[in-house]
């Protein structure tokens, strides 16, 4: 998940290369020099970098883990989950 500085960092960086984005749009199929779309479309490509949003579980919020206002796990700097969460009085 990408934070909307880095968003827009990448989007400038796209366009000034001449890279065409098409973003929200449902893909049906990736043929050897297009991408069909839901709406019918079929948009002629050189290459295709399909990306796609992720939804986090909410089992480790349920659990008790601390999590980050969209729901990722929160790790110290060895990557250890950071349990109890900041402002539990379990929390040391």
């Amino acid at each position: 998940m990408m934070g909307a500085k880095a968003r827009a960092y990448l989007h400038d960086a796209l366009n000034r290369l001449g890279v065409t984005l098409e973003t929200g749009a449902r893909v049906t199929k990736v043929l050897h020099d297009a991408v069909e779309l839901a709406d019918g479309r079929l948009v002629r490509s050189d290459a295709c970098l399909w990306t796609t949003g992720v939804k986090v579980s909410p089992l480790a919020a349920d659990a008790g883990t601390a999590t980050a206002d969209r729901g990722l796990i929160l790790v110290d700097a060895t990557l250890r989950s950071v349990f109890p969460p900041p402002g539990d009085p379990r929390h040391r």
